[in-house]
């Protein structure tokens, strides 16, 4: 660094929590799930984990890890889902720190999930290998 050379610093309390990253495929289920009930569900969980991002939104049983085993589980590390309504639930990962990263997959029924009743592999494989294909801003 030249010895004239300022540095910025920006103090904590102005830095981020949390930065929020939308890949094409969220941008795409969440203008097919454009409903008040469920702009308004996700608006709630989006303020959530904006002032805590490790905060379970809803009950643990609605915000949690997907089951160990499953293929987007297998292949992408940390995937979560919440539920905005009974059956249409965020896919998203938490990762990093200072700030963290909050990474949205896609706004899912469970049976596009491949994880309705009975759980379909076939269509856990196929979301599983669209999202893993998904880009993210940051």
């Amino acid at each position: 660094m030249a010895k004239d050379q300022k540095v910025t610093t920006v103090p904590a309390s102005n830095a981020p929590k949390l930065l929020i990253s939308q890949s094409p495929l969220f941008l795409e289920t969440a203008a097919e799930y454009d409903s008040p009930r469920v702009t308004k569900r996700l608006e709630e969980f989006i303020a959530l984990k904006m002032s805590n991002p490790m905060a379970v939104f809803g009950s643990t049983k609605t915000d949690k890890p997907n089951t160990s085993g499953t293929p987007m589980a297998q292949e992408i590390p940390g995937i979560k889902h919440a539920h905005l309504t009974h059956d249409i639930s965020v896919f998203y990962t938490l990762s990093g720190s200072n700030p963290r990263v909050l990474r949205l997959y896609a706004i899912l029924s469970h049976d596009e999930a491949g994880m309705g009743q009975p759980p379909n592999t076939r269509i856990q494989k196929s979301m599983t290998k669209r999202m893993t294909n998904q880009r993210f801003p940051i």
